[in-house]
């Protein structure tokens, strides 16, 4: 089936898909959170899976949970490609017929406003705006839920496209939610596909890297998505490498020249408190493996700050005086 690029309105096309690779224990509520969304088929112009190639049940559990008159239609890879290849081809094949993807993870959950909320802000965005997100809860795998910002009083924040956008961003750490986002195809060409290498960090590169070629993002400082944190998620089992420091420690390399000698230390010595409480924790709770990781670690980073305090000395003087 083929889309306009724009309906009779003028309006910017929409098109939702649900990402998944062996998901088949979690992806039935995952589907039916989307099918609770208020008046999905007003929203959106059609519904994706984009499954990479999953050897369980999770394609036949979602159809089975797939109940409203709205088609949903496949996006199958050739072949298994891992997440963020997966993601890459979806939104590539879909550029062709539609304006705006809003992307979501096989076990994520969408509140009712989700859709709605976001078509919102797609039609208000400037031309400007790649992409939009939201906050998110986290709901752990014990059922505690850790609330995110959910202030409806706050207007939607504009984040354009600088270099201290970029600044603020390697600073705080990503405040972009890759699931439950909106991504503009037309960005998405200009920017490039997420890359891979990026296993953890892979969408706070992509912003970045779009923020450094002048597109904005819209944040809404509502709760729209739920994260589901689980054994099998990327980020705890990322943990057990300390996968999320080594790659922050390589858009350092990349993107640290931005920053002022200050703040490029100071992130540098942060990560070396986290890579000691780590290994410190891992003793307490007899994780040989993670702990000698986090101490394996600890040279590269030290040696990473070394390089910093020698390039930037012309910067450390400014600050003095």
């Amino acid at each position: 089936m083929s889309f306009d690029k724009q309906g009779a309105s003028g309006e910017p096309s929409i098109a939702v898909v649900v990402m998944s690779y062996r998901r088949a224990d979690l992806i039935g509520k995952t589907i039916d959170s989307l099918v609770a969304q208020s008046n999905l088929e007003d929203v959106v112009g059609a519904v994706y899976l984009a499954d990479d190639c999953s050897p369980d049940d999770t394609v036949e559990i979602a159809k089975c949970h797939w109940t409203t008159p709205l088609p949903s239609q496949m996006l199958p890879p050739s072949r298994n490609s891992g997440t963020w290849g997966n993601v890459n081809q979806a939104i590539a094949r879909l550029a062709v017929d539609f304006d705006w993807v809003l992307l979501l993870h096989d076990d994520d959950l969408v509140k009712p406003h989700w859709a709605a909320e976001m078509r919102a802000a797609i039609l208000a965005a400037p031309d400007d705006v790649g992409s939009v997100c939201s906050s998110w809860d986290v709901l752990d795998s014990d059922g505690k839920i850790t609330a995110g910002e959910d202030n409806p009083a706050r207007e939607r924040e504009h984040v354009r496209g600088t270099a201290e956008a970029v600044r603020r961003t390697l600073r705080i750490g990503c405040w972009w939610h890759f699931s439950g986002c909106a991504i503009r195809t037309k960005a998405f060409l200009d920017i490039g596909t997420f890359d891979p290498r990026y296993r953890q960090c892979g969408d706070e590169e992509w912003l970045i890297r779009g923020l450094a070629r002048g597109w904005g993002a819209i944040y809404i400082p509502r709760t729209l998505l739920v994260y589901r944190q689980h054994v099998g998620s990327l980020s705890t089992k990322s943990l057990q490498v300390h996968q999320d420091l080594r790659e922050r420690l390589w858009l350092l390399r990349r993107f640290g020249g931005l920053l002022p000698a200050v703040h490029s230390i100071g992130l540098h010595g942060r990560m070396l408190q986290y890579l000691a409480r780590r290994a410190a924790r891992a003793t307490i709770q007899a994780q040989w493996t993670a702990g000698a990781n986090a101490l394996s670690l600890t040279p590269t980073v030290a040696a990473s700050l070394l390089r910093t305090l020698v390039s930037k000395q012309r910067d450390l003087r400014a600050d003095i005086s």
